[in-house]
């Protein structure tokens, strides 16, 4: 439909994605193909975050300057441009649990994780995230 309204690539994008997986698995049969679908997802936002920590390019600061439009202080921007490798290996290790879960569960697991749970699994990676930043990265202010 979006193509028909003469859309940008972006905002076409997914749905073309979708509609690609379930063109193949219908012409193949397979379910696990459309399984995998949200595993694709998770393996290119963790393509994005590995290229960024590689090209040092600081995706995670980008995208907070992008939404937050206060001033970050330079400890903020410090840790930010340097979260993008914890980024990486939070996808890295999402996009294997949803591989795995297309070939080793059932399917009330895998829509559970698929749906709901990922969405838990990326919360508790900003909690642990958030948590580092208070305990051990921003400097402490010395009261007297």
């Amino acid at each position: 439909i979006s193509l028909f309204f003469k859309q940008d690539l972006r905002s076409i994008s997914t749905p073309l994605v979708y509609f690609i997986f379930v063109f193949i698995a219908y012409f193949f049969s397979s379910m696990e193909f459309i399984k995998m679908i949200p595993a694709f997802i998770s393996s290119i936002f963790f393509l994005m975050f590995f290229l960024s920590f590689v090209q040092n390019k600081g995706l995670i600061l980008h995208l907070t300057k992008k939404m937050y439009k206060k001033n970050l202080s330079a400890d903020k921007e410090r840790f930010l441009k340097s979260s993008d490798a914890y980024w990486a290996l939070v996808l890295l290790f999402n996009t294997l649990i949803q591989c795995s879960l297309v070939f080793y569960a059932n399917n009330e697991l895998w829509a559970f994780y698929s749906s709901l749970g990922w969405y838990i699994y990326i919360g508790l990676a900003l909690g642990l995230q958030l948590l580092y930043e208070k305990l051990f990265f921003l400097p402490k202010i010395d009261t007297v």
